[in-house]
């Protein structure tokens, strides 16, 4: 279950924009440190960036979420869950339950860790769901290495639906549906021209934006108006 290196980079750890009583606004972001084994520095929240987004995004989570988050750069198409995740499980600076949010993902409002822990599953137009989505997705390490070597996931499916379908199925009870389509949960942001309205909507009201390379393109200037109120 390998990967290219150079897909994902750990780039350092943002703090909320509230600063923490042993906080200072000097440390408000930080750079990538030697891991240590105190639960201090240990991170629940891994968020993934496309390289060049990382300080926008960066500061998006630590203005929505109180706690530091782990920030790791990955290039366009190097966002599968399988090889990020296996990389993790090693990372001695995450904590044993975890959460990774795939690139581009913005909260729009005030985020907790119990809605971060939530199991989703992304239902699209249609109607069909998908495991496979940017949204925040818990696990456990223990939970990973066990699907890992289980005989009903084979070792050289490379598909992120059938892994987290699989992951689903075994340790997570009856994920929530959530959709661009119904509710006021995410709006997802997949092409260069999207209508405005529907971004500014998706800010104002719904809990995430989501974006692919493309898309972010187009959302950026939104969240830059997010970060200054």
């Amino acid at each position: 279950m390998t990967r290219k290196a150079e897909k994902t980079e750990v780039v350092g750890a943002v703090a909320p924009t509230t600063a923490q009583p042993e906080q200072t606004s000097e440390n408000a972001v930080a750079t990538q440190q030697e891991p240590t084994s105190t639960t201090e520095e240990m991170y629940k929240v891994v968020v993934c960036a496309y390289k060049g987004t990382e300080d926008l995004v960066a500061k998006a989570w630590g203005k929505m979420y109180d706690k530091p988050v782990l920030i790791v750069s990955v290039d366009e198409g190097g966002d599968d869950v399988r090889g990020i995740a296996t990389e993790l499980i090693a990372n001695n600076q995450v904590c044993e339950q975890f959460v990774l949010v795939k690139p581009n993902t913005i909260p729009c409002a005030r985020i907790s860790d119990a809605e971060l822990s939530l199991p989703l599953v992304y239902v699209d137009k249609a109607g069909e769901p998908h495991f496979s989505h940017r949204l925040p997705m818990p696990f456990d390490k223990n939970n990973l290495v066990d699907a890992f070597g289980s005989d009903d996931y084979p070792a050289n499916d490379e598909n992120d639906e059938n892994f987290l379908r699989s992951y689903a199925e075994r340790f997570l009870t009856r994920p929530i549906q959530v959709s661009h389509n119904f509710g006021n949960y995410v709006t997802i942001v997949l092409r260069g021209n999207p209508c405005n309205a529907v971004i500014a909507e998706g800010i104002s009201r719904r809990k995430f934006i989501c974006a692919n390379a493309v898309g972010f393109k187009a959302v950026e200037p939104f969240v830059e108006a997010l970060l200054s109120k």
